[in-house]
């Protein structure tokens, strides 16, 4: 496969901040979802990508070239990230009619069939309407030159139920088509449950774990025992200990089950894990810290 977002060595430094440095890599035809706490570095992330910011150093290619001009690879790429801000005072369509024209492959036709679908009313000005209708235009606009990738900086944020349903069928019918791809930074655990190949975690301006999202829910899980040996409290798999009743969080299911049956420790009940308890962990984890409730 090849790679339609290649990162070494990236790293943006602020005041109070550090972003990196980073090593990321994106095969076309997939989608990623970054999840993390707010202020993990996403937004940031996306910025840097879309040349919205220089870093210090680094290298970023998309499409496989190199980032001297960006034009033809930001033609092929739909951003959704509060990037219409400075045209927040005109209307909806003069908003539409300016950036039509940056991008050749600009289809009216479906633009006009998106608006109708979320009820979008192009007379309106842009500061007028909602948090949620700028997310839903900006998509739209996203998705009406046909990009091959989209980066969607938190596109749900604001949606009311229908709408972001809508968004996930409009992103399905986008990834039906021959290798398109999605990097989706989002706190909807729905979105990525729905869409997401895999899940890259950020934390603090690091990216400290990138897997299949499969994986993650096949290993992670929660594991009643009515007894533990001392030794297990340093086992490895072992993240998370709860005393009442006795309970184990661990990252590595099969493994961890058969060292406790080689010891005789019989698994009452088990199960998986949701992906908003994971991250805690993972990030906990990184840090080397294990607790035990």
């Amino acid at each position: 496969m090849n790679s339609i977002i290649s990162v070494e060595g990236l790293a943006k430094h602020f005041q109070s901040f550090t972003l990196g440095p980073l090593e990321f890599k994106q095969e076309q035809g997939t989608v990623v979802a970054l999840v993390g706490p707010n202020g993990s570095g996403k937004s940031t992330f996306f910025q840097l990508l879309m040349n919205v910011l220089q870093p210090n150093v680094g290298q970023i290619k998309l499409f496989n070239q190199n980032r001297k001009d960006d034009t033809i690879a930001k033609q092929k790429i739909g951003f959704v990230g509060d990037q219409m801000e400075p045209f927040a005072h005109l209307k909806i369509k003069e908003i539409a009619s300016f950036i039509s024209h940056w991008y050749p492959s600009w289809n009216e036709e479906r633009y006009q069939q998106l608006l109708r679908r979320y009820e979008i009313n192009e007379n309106m000005t842009l500061q007028r309407c909602s948090k949620g209708t700028q997310k839903k235009f900006e998509f739209v606009v996203a998705l009406a030159y046909k990009p091959d990738l989209l980066m969607l900086d938190e596109p749900s944020t604001g949606l009311d139920f229908i709408s972001r349903r809508k968004m996930i069928e409009d992103l399905q019918y986008f990834l039906a088509s021959n290798d398109t791809s999605v990097l989706l930074a989002t706190h909807n655990l729905e979105d990525i449950k729905q869409i997401a190949d895999y899940i890259c975690v950020m934390d603090k301006g690091k990216i400290i774990q990138f897997t299949e999202k499969d994986e993650l829910h096949h290993n992670w899980a929660r594991l009643w025992v009515p007894s533990l040996p001392e030794q297990f409290e340093s086992h490895p798999n072992v993240l998370h200990i709860d005393m009442n009743p006795l309970q184990i969080v661990t990252n590595n299911h099969e493994l961890l089950s058969r060292h406790l049956s080689d010891h005789g420790i019989v698994i009452s009940h088990s199960s998986t894990l949701a992906l908003d308890e994971i991250v805690p962990y993972l990030i906990r984890s990184h840090s080397s810290t294990k607790e035990t409730g």
